[in-house]
């Protein structure tokens, strides 16, 4: 999948006639990937954009998220992801903030498991999801982006990153893993 350079993060975005407009500004500026998630609020403005705008779903890359506790609720939370944005598919879901109420061992054992592989293979199979990954803050997220890396059942992981990392520092080591 193309992704634009520049994405639109609606995380700040509740108020939905900002959102609104700033959805279809930068629409008009060239951005094509989109980001929400159920604890931003701001899905129901995307429902909305496209009912009014049909066209522009087939033309942008939407990733959407869900906090979790058992990869077992994700189907049901996409089908919720789903219907809150009035869309039949979003090509990326997430795991929202993984290690923001998990432990760096549970990260570990969730995006190693297999009851994690045989959710996220269903998902991909059903076609509501093109791809699936996650979002992580961890102070340790080297560590869980390395067990995923490894695993190999996400597609894509969303991370606070800094380009100028040293070349021995373990994210980086896990970035470079991944790829």
């Amino acid at each position: 999948v193309e992704i634009t350079m520049l994405e639109m993060g609606t995380g700040a975005l509740r108020e939905r006639g900002v959102l609104d407009r700033l959805l279809r500004l930068s629409f008009a500026s060239g951005v094509r990937t989109y980001d929400t998630a159920n604890v931003y609020g701001t899905e129901p403005g995307f429902k909305d954009w496209f009912e009014k705008s049909p066209e522009v779903r087939k033309q942008i890359v939407l990733v959407t998220k869900d906090e979790i506790k058992s990869t077992q609720q994700m189907p049901k939370m996409l089908d919720q992801r789903l219907a809150a944005l009035g869309t039949d598919y979003v090509d990326f879901y997430f795991l929202h903030g993984l290690g923001d109420h998990h432990s760096v061992d549970e990260c570990i054992n969730i995006v190693k498991s297999q009851e994690f592989k045989e959710t996220a293979d269903a998902i991909r199979k059903s076609g509501k999801a093109k791809f699936i990954g996650f979002s992580t803050h961890h102070k340790d997220r080297a560590q869980i982006i390395e067990a995923a890396a490894q695993a190999g059942i996400v597609d894509a992981v969303m991370l606070m990153y800094t380009p100028w990392l040293d070349n021995d520092s373990p994210l980086h080591n896990a970035l470079h893993t991944c790829h």
